[in-house]
C-alpha cells in the first residue's frame, strides 16, 4: 500500500463518527507512516466533523422546541446552570475541551457541542473547544500509540 493510500485511510477513519482519531491514529502509527503525519491527518479529518457536530448540536435545541418533555429537561439544566452562573463562566469552556477530549462513551465532539451550545457558547467558541479537544485527544492517542505513555507512567509509578 502506497503513502497516499495509507494517508487516505487515516484520513478515512478519522471521517467516521464512530471510529475517530481513537482508531485512526493507532492504525496508521502501525502501518508505518511517521507519526506525526499521522496526528495530523488523522486531526484533520476529525476536525471535519466539526461543522456537523455545531449544526447537529443547534438542531437539538430546534428539535426541544417541538418536544415538550425535552423542553422542560432543557429549561431546567439551563436554570441550574444559570444559578451556578459564575463557576459556568468560568469553567465550562475547559469542560467542553475536556469532554471532546477524553475518550469514554457518552463524551466527544458530539456530545461536546450539544452542552457547549447549551452552555450559551458561540458556534465559533463550541468549534474552537472542539478543536483544541482533539488536539489533545489526538496527542495522547498518538503518544500511546508510539509507546511513550505507558514507559513514562510507569517511570513515575515506581
Amino acid at each position: 500500500m502506497s503513502t497516499l493510500q495509507q494517508v487516505a485511510l487515516v484520513f478515512g477513519t478519522a471521517l467516521v463518527p464512530t471510529l475517530g482519531s481513537t482508531v485512526a491514529i493507532p492504525t496508521g502509527v502501525a502501518m508505518g507512516l511517521h507519526p506525526v503525519l499521522t496526528w495530523a491527518v488523522a486531526v484533520a479529518g476529525a476536525l471535519c466533523k466539526v461543522p456537523l457536530a455545531i449544526a447537529l448540536a443547534g438542531g437539538f435545541r430546534f428539535a426541544a422546541g417541538h418536544l415538550p418533555r425535552l423542553a422542560a429537561k432543557l429549561e431546567r439544566m439551563e436554570s441550574r446552570a444559570a444559578a451556578h452562573l459564575p463557576w459556568v463562566r468560568r469553567w465550562g469552556f475547559p469542560a467542553v475541551v475536556l469532554l471532546a477530549a477524553v475518550p469514554v462513551p457518552g463524551g466527544g465532539i458530539w456530545t461536546a457541542a450539544v452542552a457547549g451550545r447549551l452552555l450559551g457558547y458561540s458556534r465559533a467558541m463550541v468549534a474552537m473547544a472542539l478543536a483544541l479537544g482533539l488536539m489533545i485527544a489526538g496527542t495522547g492517542m498518538t503518544l500511546a500509540a508510539v509507546g511513550i505513555i505507558i514507559p513514562v507512567l510507569s517511570h513515575w509509578l515506581r
